[in-house]
């Protein structure tokens, strides 16, 4: 045997000795066997661009833009595509740290294998959606992991309220109105309150009191919403939908109509939620006697529970101090 023969088969002796210790170090984690259009719940789920993996958001497009591919959809360049494998399971290499393997593509051909960078299995199904083992997810640490958490609502009328609550109360609304006046605080009080809790902290509040409105001679009980504000941090999150929720079914329930005065940036809120702007001319009943209030035409809405009201007639509130409406 020549030199160079004697070289190339110690060679071929040394990787066929690495291949088969490499197999002996590779062990079945999990494995699932499966021929159907549709994945058992109870095996499997699936994210939605959540960055489950490398908490990040991914931005998933379809494959038939790149690809041409139809039925299947690909997440971004941390993501590749494996080559198609005969059997099933996932597999995991003792000196491949987390390098887990997929195998086999799904007969339906509406399921396509992905392979995340890290190794970790991931099936597609059907669009932008995909697909691991339970298994095979390890569970992620709470240090990197932030949870969707949601204000915690609650209705209490203002003799109720916990000590502290209406001090929390007070620097809400100072920090969402700059104009806000003592009298603005008093009308808040006396009725019943939809407040945002995030943990100790006031982030919303709304609430309704009972006033009486003048409409074609009739002393109208009405539910007046004030005081509607949510902390900075929690707005465009739909925590206002919910509190207007929680009094317009306070309205429904015990009054013959609902009343606010709106500010033009809120006003599309509470139209999108029912709410009609008043067409007629306004006006307040004071110690001077019934006095136009023309400054205020354009921001009256009126939320109608029972029979319909003719919004291009006059409308009179009762005397209160500081704003009528």
């Amino acid at each position: 045997m020549t030199p160079r023969a004697a070289r190339h088969a110690a060679s071929e002796s040394v990787a066929k000795s690495r291949r088969v210790r490499r197999a002996d170090d590779w062990r079945l984690v999990w494995s699932d066997e499966f021929d159907s259009t549709t994945l058992d719940p109870g095996k499997w789920d699936y994210d939605i661009g959540n960055g489950f993996y490398d908490y990040k958001a991914q931005a998933w497009v379809p494959v038939a833009e790149s690809r041409g591919s139809k039925n299947s959809c690909r997440p971004s360049a941390t993501w590749r595509r494996p080559r198609a494998s005969a059997g099933s399971g996932a597999m995991q290499g003792a000196g491949e740290g987390l390098a887990a393997r997929t195998w086999r593509r799904a007969r339906s051909g509406r399921m396509s294998e992905a392979w995340h960078a890290s190794g970790r299995p991931l099936w597609y199904l059907g669009h932008f959606r995909a697909c691991t083992p339970r298994a095979a997810r390890p569970p992620p640490p709470v240090a990197r992991c932030r949870l969707a958490v949601h204000p915690v609502l609650e209705l209490r009328h203002t003799a109720d309220l916990r000590p502290g609550t209406l001090d929390r109360l007070r620097a809400l609304l100072e920090a969402a109105f700059d104009d806000l006046t003592e009298a603005d605080v008093e009308h808040a009080l006396g009725g019943l309150h939809a407040l945002a809790w995030d943990g100790e902290r006031l982030v919303g509040h709304a609430s309704v009191v009972q006033r009486r409105l003048l409409h074609q001679g009739r002393a109208l009980r009405t539910g007046y919403v004030e005081a509607v504000a949510v902390e900075a941090a929690w707005r465009r999150q739909g925590l206002g939908g919910r509190l207007m929720a929680e009094v317009e079914r306070v309205i429904h329930g015990a009054y013959e109509v609902g009343a606010l005065g709106a500010a033009d940036e809120a006003a599309r809120l509470y139209r999108r939620r029912g709410w009609r702007p008043w067409q007629g001319p306004t006006w307040a009943l004071t110690p001077r006697g019934v006095v136009r209030t023309a400054e205020d035409d354009d921001g009256v809405h009126v939320l109608e529970v029972g029979s319909p009201l003719d919004l291009t007639l006059d409308l009179t509130c009762d005397f209160r101090d500081g704003d009528a409406w």
